[in-house]
């Protein structure tokens, strides 16, 4: 997705599932992370947030 001058790379925090290694990892295009990122940004996501402990 490209916003003006930027181009918006959907993004997991970390490349290992069970803890954080603070290794991006871009989605593919098209998966449910992906798009929950995108409609997140555009403010159209519906889900449930992450609780904050």
């Amino acid at each position: 997705m490209t916003l003006g001058e930027l181009s918006i790379v959907p993004c997991n925090v970390s490349s290992v599932p069970d803890r954080n290694n603070f290794q991006p990892m871009p989605y593919e295009t098209g998966t449910e992370g992906y798009e929950r990122v995108l409609q997140k940004l555009d403010g159209s996501w519906a889900g449930p947030d992450l609780p904050i402990q």
